[in-house]
């Protein structure tokens, strides 16, 4: 028997389900978005599949290692932060462990463009703060600004007073003194 060399689909952007012929669901087209999302980021594929071979030992062996390496790129196309999560999960190897469905996943990348946490992070307490405090940079900044000016205003007219209250001490022990002379 000949070796298939056309396949209804594109090994570079072919889900694991795909590749082992299995059945395909919209979470087969959830991997594909997550490798276009990955080479939008980076400039190149997450994965080596030019041939079938690569293509299937890459299916079949795929894990969290694997897809960490794949996200080790150099240069300033690393992908970090909420990207790296979101391609993260829509190239999981186990199609039940990706997005259930597109508008999730765009959900995701909407929430991440304007800075609000997405759905699939772990909600701690910095990085909830961290988009809220980046969210509001403007405000924020501007507020303590304010605070500074204030701050610096309040410092200022307490030193002047001081130093006329200083000055009001030191007449009033000059009057004392004259007066019991």
């Amino acid at each position: 028997a000949k070796p298939q060399t056309s396949f209804p689909f594109t090994l570079a952007y072919a889900a694991p389900e795909q590749i082992q012929k299995k059945n395909s669901s919209t979470a087969t087209d959830i991997y594909a978005l997550g490798i276009l999302l990955y080479q939008i980021l980076s400039n190149q594929l997450p994965f080596d599949r030019t041939t079938l071979s690569t293509a299937l030992s890459s299916s079949t062996g795929f894990s969290d290692s694997v897809l960490q390496q794949a996200f080790q790129v150099p240069g300033p196309h690393q992908l970090r932060g909420d990207f790296y999560h979101i391609a993260a999960k829509a190239l999981q190897k186990n199609s039940t462990a990706r997005y259930s469905s597109v508008d999730q996943m765009l959900a995701d990348l909407r929430a991440s463009r304007n800075h609000y946490p997405i759905s699939i992070r772990k909600h701690n307490t910095s990085y909830s703060l961290g988009r809220f405090f980046y969210r509001h940079r403007k405000g924020i900044l501007t507020f303590l600004v304010l605070a500074l000016a204030l701050l610096a205003t309040v410092t200022f007219y307490t030193l002047q007073l001081q130093t006329q209250r200083n000055q009001a001490q030191l007449e009033a022990e000059k009057n004392s003194q004259l007066v019991q002379l």
